[in-house]
């Protein structure tokens, strides 16, 4: 293990898998290089993938850009339009657009020599870490419009290709949560779909959307013909048998072995989720200073401490608020107690255990935790409970917190 024990880890729940340690998703990754193939003979072709937070969208759409590159010769660009607060308007998208697809590939030389000479008049300087930008000059060339927007979409294609037969840009728009709610994205969307081959130029163009079904739904209620110009591609939970095959991958790469009991703890609490099978992952590769086998006792270790991580990245302030609270904290000490409450549990399970059932208290307390997305309510025929949205947040509610009183 290296010193700060990460620099070999080929766990990284933050950023995009590494393509040597991607799994599954064979169906997803067949219809999207279909649709690139398509895009490469000239077709307009946009692609959503959906799915919830942590389900491994920007990881699949990455590994689908190495692959089209590899195989049919196409050139991609990630673009991250900054979730809540991503760009207001159609000029500023297109701005970091622009400045995305000329910084995204700085470490990589080949593609960087060509986005030089490309973007010559907007670089000030390449250096290890970075490209730093002429801001001035890039606003005053970025599109202004949806027509300019594709016409630069399809020069980059021209100039990016001069000296070989292949033919193809993919652009990655991730992080949607704002802009897909701004009516210029719409309509830059159909508009794309609209000019398409109407002036006899090709559009050699694959657009990859990264978002959750709320958000596409968002944007089809805005324009409903966005809906039929979308290839919808919904994002499912890995397999036991994927995450399973994920770890045996991981940690023999780390010369670390792992028991078959150690694989049921891990893939129990993964629950489908990429996100947390990397954290989970990471956290238990870190908590084994000794690079001993990976057992049942490593594992649960190992997950504990990634609900603590998860707990505190995913829970943030307003969760908190509620385990310095007081009165709160008879009820958090009942899920901290020995009955079993796991992923569901009803509201007579946790006043049962009270000393004092104050019945509005609770209900307080779990509609608090409802409207964070931490619990849903289920019903099932006449039984009705509440139910954790996953295994980490209620193990991290089991577990004991200095801040609770």
């Amino acid at each position: 293990m290296n010193s700060d024990g990460r620099s070999i880890s080929p766990f990284n729940p933050q950023q995009p898998v590494d393509p040597d340690f991607f799994v599954g998703r064979d169906d997803s990754i067949k219809r999207v290089l279909h649709r690139a193939q398509e895009s490469i003979n000239g077709n307009l072709r946009i692609i959503y993938l959906a799915g919830k937070k942590g389900i491994g969208k920007t990881s699949l759409a990455h590994y689908c850009r190495l692959c089209i590159e590899k195989e049919l010769g196409a050139i991609g660009f990630h673009v991250f339009l900054h979730g809540d607060s991503g760009p207001r308007t159609l000029k500023d998208f297109t701005y970091t657009t622009v400045e995305r697809i000329i910084k995204s590939r700085s470490n990589e030389a080949s593609v960087m020599s060509l986005i030089e000479k490309i973007f010559k008049k907007f670089i000030l300087e390449v250096k290890v870490g970075g490209v730093t930008i002429k801001h001035k000059e890039l606003n005053e060339f970025v599109p202004n419009n949806i027509p300019t927007f594709y016409d630069f979409l399809r020069n980059l294609d021209t100039e990016l290709h001069k000296k070989d037969k292949s033919r193809g840009v993919v652009l990655i728009l991730d992080e949607l949560d704002f802009v897909a709610s701004e009516q210029y994205f719409v309509d830059l969307l159909k508009g794309g779909s609209d000019i398409a081959g109407v002036d006899g130029k090709k559009d050699n163009i694959l657009i990859i959307l990264c978002g959750t079904i709320d958000v596409f739904h968002n944007m089809v209620s805005k324009v409903k013909r966005v809906g039929d110009i979308i290839d919808l591609i919904e994002i499912r939970r890995l397999s036991e048998k994927e995450v399973i095959e994920f770890y045996k991958r991981s940690f023999s790469y780390l010369s670390i072995a792992i028991t078959q009991g150690g694989l049921s703890v891990l893939k129990q609490f993964v629950d489908g989720i990429p996100q947390l099978m990397h954290l989970i992952g990471e956290e238990t590769y870190l908590n084994n200073h000794q690079d001993r086998a990976i057992n049942k006792r490593e594992a649960f270790i190992g997950v504990r401490a990634a609900a603590e991580v998860w707990g505190k990245k995913y829970l943030k302030e307003k969760i908190h608020k509620l385990f310095y609270n007081p009165k709160y904290a008879p009820i958090l000490k009942i899920f901290q107690s020995n009955i079993n409450i796991e992923l569901k549990f009803s509201e007579n399970q946790i006043l049962n255990n009270l000393i004092v059932k104050d019945e509005d208290v609770l209900f307080e307390f779990l509609k608090a935790l409802e409207a964070l997305n931490v619990i849903h309510k289920h019903k099932d025929d006449d039984d009705e409970y509440w139910v954790f949205n996953d295994r980490l947040l209620s193990l991290y509610f089991q577990v004991p917190h200095e801040n609770i009183y």
